[in-house]
């Protein structure tokens, strides 16, 4: 079973102390750390979203079809999950990242609104509205109606009323589903 994205971190951080996984670091092998981090319920496809490694490459490297020799990809794969120094340092890295790690630091909120990864429409339109609620927390525009002028961006408009040529553009199941993508981002 898929574990949340809020959860990732931690399953990354358990995994990460163990010493097959440190091993595997200090070889290189994303391979066996991905097959690791999906024993635990972190798919490929959550994997993909938050290091932006396709999943047809992760799985290339976890069926050793390919494997991994710049160390953009293993930066990539490290920042992506928040691996800890240790396995960051096992894999040739510096032991912090070269990107902010997601959670709450000395006064500033948590950009981790618990998104689960999206296998239906209606899950993807979920997490729509609540990054939109999430982007909009504690605006004034909360306390009025929302108002997708509010946030002066050409994509909200797209998301409430893209027209009938981009819906039908839409990957299957998608275009069916739009009534409960605009009814959920409109809550």
């Amino acid at each position: 079973m898929a574990v949340g994205v809020s959860d990732v971190r931690d399953v990354v951080e358990r995994v990460c102390a163990r010493p097959d996984v440190l091993d595997a670091c200090r070889h290189r092998d994303l391979g066996i750390v991905i097959d690791v981090l999906g024993g635990h319920g972190v798919t490929q496809g959550q994997i993909a979203g938050l290091t932006g490694i396709s999943q047809g490459r992760l799985s290339q490297y976890m069926n050793y079809k390919i494997s991994p020799k710049h160390s953009s990809i293993f930066e990539k794969f490290a920042d992506g999950l928040g691996m800890p120094p240790a396995a960051r340092q096992a894999l040739g890295l510096t032991p912090d990242s070269a990107t902010p790690r997601m959670g709450t630091s000395a006064g500033k909120p948590s950009t981790d609104v618990g998104l689960a990864y999206p296998y239906t429409p209606a899950q993807a339109s979920e997490n729509v509205a609540r990054l939109w609620r999430a982007d909009l927390n504690g605006a004034p525009l909360l306390r009025a109606r929302l108002d997708p002028g509010a946030w002066n961006d050409a994509s909200l408009r797209w998301l409430i009323d893209p027209g009938a040529d981009q819906i039908a553009s839409l990957p299957a199941g998608f275009a069916s589903a739009w009534p409960t993508l605009t009814v959920s981002a409109r809550r």
